[in-house]
């Protein structure tokens, strides 16, 4: 049996001496094993520069409990791409003991980190940490400085828990979320800043998102190119970026993009359109959806047309609204909402649910909105 989120044993818990997940706190029953997962994010919109790369190293992972005192979990280092953990999780360590109690937060080392961007010409700059290895950059690579800031005065990179806290029991996985659009700083083109931005979560309330396109005709040139390189962006309700999905075509002639490990209290999400490279939009096509805990969604919208304007610039006309249906884990309809579709900044949420903070840190604020790749400014 796995104990977590809403599939708490009552009894077990009293039993255990175990309180209830107070407010923002990790609940660790007796005899649980618990692993540990990663998940990354793409990094911030950064006007004429792709990022290729995202390594962190972590080390001294621990659970830190209200008095201040901590209970180890791994003194190993752990390296890791975060943007190719971008919609996805990667298992940081197996599912071994950890002593029972309520914790407040968990917390590791950032023993170095590096990061790859390459500009429109194809030029490489890797800015790294102290400790990170430069040896390992490809020939003609500039190296620049990857400051590492918002540490705790002992060096720990501290994560909030998210909202409502979570009980573990049994054997169960808590999934750290390293959320890079929000941490990484574009100071100067020879300095540019990491501050972790980083929380932790029930992995069994993820939720989904499943993106449809479906051309008018099904199956004539302009709607096959929908496969040839358009992809979605999804955005959370502050309007940083999380993933990046390629379209792909699909056997009921429609084409689709799909979004894992998505947590409610980011929403509500924006999902938006991005052309193939170097080709521009006439006008946005994106839409907001507010996800349910533990939902499987799928949005649903139809394109009328896509034609070449002119040189590189792409009409996609699309219906005024698409259908989004969520399920629970049984099939169960949570709900069906019609949302408009446009661009960009008409359809960016004007609510946003609270997100977890670490303790001493102020709240995620809202991206200035962002310019798109092939979208029209904002």
């Amino acid at each position: 049996m796995r104990l977590t989120g809403g599939m708490v044993a009552l009894a077990l818990l009293a039993g255990s001496g175990v309180a209830m997940a107070g407010s923002d706190s990790i609940d660790v029953s007796t005899d649980t094993k618990l692993a540990l997962s990663l998940r990354g994010s793409v990094g911030p919109i950064i006007s004429g520069q792709t990022l290729t790369k995202a390594t962190v190293t972590m080390t001294d992972l621990e659970l830190v409990d209200g008095s201040g005192g901590s209970v180890a979990l791994s003194g190993n280092g752990f390296m890791a791409d975060l943007l190719g953990l971008q919609n996805q999780v990667g298992q940081l360590f197996p599912a071994q003991p950890v002593k029972a109690g309520r914790y407040s937060a968990l917390r590791f080392h950032l023993k170095n980190a590096w990061v790859v961007a390459q500009d429109v010409d194809g030029a490489l700059t890797a800015y790294a940490s102290a400790g990170a290895d430069k040896r390992q950059f490809s020939k003609g690579t500039t190296v620049q400085t990857l400051d590492l800031g918002g540490l705790d005065s002992d060096g720990f990179v501290s994560c909030a828990v998210a909202p409502g806290g979570v009980v573990l029991g049994d054997t169960s996985t808590l999934a750290l979320h390293f959320a890079l659009a929000q941490s990484l700083a574009t100071s100067s083109s020879s300095v540019w800043v990491l501050s972790p931005v980083c929380w932790v979560v029930d992995p069994f309330t993820y939720s989904s998102l499943d993106v449809n396109l479906a051309p008018a005709s099904g199956d004539s040139a302009d709607d096959k190119a929908l496969a040839n390189g358009f992809q979605v962006m999804l955005l959370d309700s502050n309007l940083w970026p999380i993933s990046e999905v390629a379209l792909a075509s699909s056997q009921s002639a429609t084409y689709s993009a799909h979004f894992a490990n998505l947590q409610s209290f980011q929403g509500p999400f924006v999902a938006a359109l991005i052309p193939p490279d170097g080709y521009q939009l006439q006008s946005g096509v994106a839409f907001s959806v507010d996800l349910q805990p533990s939902a499987s969604a799928t949005a649903s919208i139809s394109v009328t047309s896509l034609q070449v304007v002119s040189g590189r610039l792409l009409d996609v006309a699309t219906a005024d609204h698409c259908s989004v249906v969520q399920h629970d884990h049984s099939g169960a309809v949570l709900a069906k909402t019609s949302q408009p579709i446009g661009a960009l900044k008409d359809v960016a949420p004007t609510t946003h649910h609270p997100q977890p903070v670490p303790a001493g840190r102020q709240p995620l604020t809202p991206a200035p909105t962002p310019h798109l790749p092939g979208n029209p400014a904002p």
